[in-house]
């Protein structure tokens, strides 16, 4: 890591940890959506009803199979 990039790192990270409101986090730009993805990749994607069969719809027109769930 070079010493501008470190910096910042170091930047941020003082951010993150200055006092919040109780219960609360302090973020900084993207740490909610890293947050986000890391769930995703870990526990899936919450797909609802409506949407999962379109999804079924089209798989079937493509003849693509779809995963049971």
């Amino acid at each position: 890591m070079g010493i501008h990039s470190r910096v910042v790192y170091d930047f941020l990270n003082q951010l993150r940890a200055q006092p919040a409101v109780a219960g609360k986090q302090v973020y900084v730009h993207g740490d909610k959506e890293a947050a986000a993805y890391a769930d995703r990749k870990a526990n899936g994607l919450v797909i609802d009803d409506k949407t999962y069969a379109e999804l079924v719809k089209i798989s079937q027109r493509l003849h693509v199979d779809v995963p049971a769930f």
